[in-house]
């Protein structure tokens, strides 16, 4: 039920909305990660997961910051660094940044 309450909840607002309530999506796609079964869904969340972790780590919740890259990280896997690599490099670097 959380992924698609997460989907459904993103599909329902426009960019600017979705930055007020980002982090409550974000969460609702990762409780529901599960039933994740395409490589562009898992690509869109790891998206979404980076952009969590930025705006968290722009607000000083590193902690948070931190779980959402990392989510992203899992997401993303080892094996697509090559085809999504911009993603993947932004994932790591902010990593690093909040973990440092």
């Amino acid at each position: 039920w959380h992924f698609q309450i997460g989907m459904q909840m993103l599909g329902a607002c426009k960019n600017e909305e979705l930055n007020k309530i980002l982090f409550v999506v974000v969460d609702q796609l990762n409780r529901g990660k599960i039933r994740i079964k395409e490589a562009k869904q898992k690509i869109e969340v790891a998206m979404l997961n980076c952009r969590a972790g930025e705006k968290a780590k722009s607000s000083g919740m590193f902690h948070a910051a931190a779980l959402y890259l990392e989510e992203g990280l899992s997401l993303l896997g080892e094996t697509n660094w090559s085809d999504q690599y911009q993603l993947w490099h932004r994932l790591h670097t902010a990593f690093a940044e909040v973990e440092f």
